[in-house]
């Protein structure tokens, strides 16, 4: 999640204007208050179960969302995390959402992977098990070996719709890492890619 407030503490200490200690406080603080306000205004929107951390790697804020007409839980709900100042998580989070456009069983897997990964507490690096993210990685992947979705990070299918990587684009390169990929709306309207599934 970017906020420009957050957004600012961090380059003032990427310019040198604020020492470790100021920084960690500040954010530390900024997490702390976006917490409260999410737990104070949340509970109308069907928002429970906040948790703030921040003395975390990275600070993050968890809960679950009530409405979220989840079918692999009970109550229909879907546990949260959101990050803050983090881009790879960003970038990383948008490519999940992408894939999830594809075909409507790449959602429905998703969620059901998540639910039971969590049920067999098998989903937190914290806890030396795998991240939420991994597990999503590894459904993805086996939906791409079984023809369901394409790679959207093939250099191929980029160049094919016409997306060339960018070093000075926040999506395409974060902290040395390439992380440019294509949309599912420019693979689909430019017919770039039909599953070996396809009649």
């Amino acid at each position: 999640l970017h906020l420009p407030a957050g957004i600012q503490i961090k380059q003032q200490f990427a310019q040198g204007h604020l020492e470790a200690s100021a920084y960690e406080k500040q954010i530390k603080q900024f997490v702390y208050k976006i917490g409260q306000r999410i737990r104070d205004t949340g509970k109308g929107a069907g928002i429970v179960d906040v948790e703030i951390i921040v003395r975390a790697r990275v600070p993050v804020i968890k809960g679950k969302f009530l409405y979220a007409h989840n079918p692999y839980t009970v109550d229909g709900s879907i546990h949260f995390d959101l990050c803050f100042l983090n881009d790879i998580a960003v970038v990383n989070s948008s490519l999940l959402r992408e894939y999830s456009l594809v075909d409507p069983r790449v959602k429905l897997l998703m969620l059901f992977v998540k639910a039971w990964a969590r049920d067999g507490e098998v989903n937190s690096a914290a806890d030396n098990s795998l991240s939420s993210y991994t597990w999503m990685n590894m459904v993805i992947y086996y939906l791409q070996c079984i023809g369901i979705v394409p790679n959207l990070q093939d250099p191929t299918l980029m160049s094919q719709c016409g997306v060339v990587p960018n070093p000075n684009n926040p999506f395409h390169c974060v902290d040395g890492l390439s992380t440019a990929f294509v949309t599912w709306d420019q693979v689909w309207r430019g017919g770039h890619w039909e599953s070996p599934l396809s009649d």
